[in-house]
């Protein structure tokens, strides 16, 4: 497990997210992975509204299956990547201001 992955594990058990909901954000966030083909603190903002433009159009899944990725993306993004940005983690801080 990537030293990330723990970081995002423990910041969803600390606030206290069911083990499916977890599952879910985890599997939201490797799958934006995937799809870049690089690790989740080396998206742009840009590429995330490219993978789920890709979601809705070539995989077909619904604007609201699509909402709630967005939104585990900007948790994920707010929650671990913020957080280790602020303790000099990456050197891509100004996304989080």
């Amino acid at each position: 497990m990537t030293q990330l992955r723990k970081r995002m594990m423990k910041n969803m058990t600390v606030r206290g997210l069911a083990e499916n909901m977890m599952r879910l954000y985890l599997h939201s966030v490797s799958g934006l992975a995937r799809y870049c083909k690089r690790s989740p603190e080396r998206i742009s903002a840009q590429e995330v509204q490219n993978y789920l433009l890709h979601l809705h159009e070539e995989r077909g899944l619904t604007w609201q299956i699509c909402k709630c990725t967005r939104h585990w993306q900007t948790t994920f993004h707010h929650t671990t990547l913020c957080g280790l940005l602020k303790k000099g983690w990456s050197s891509r801080q100004e996304s989080c201001l």
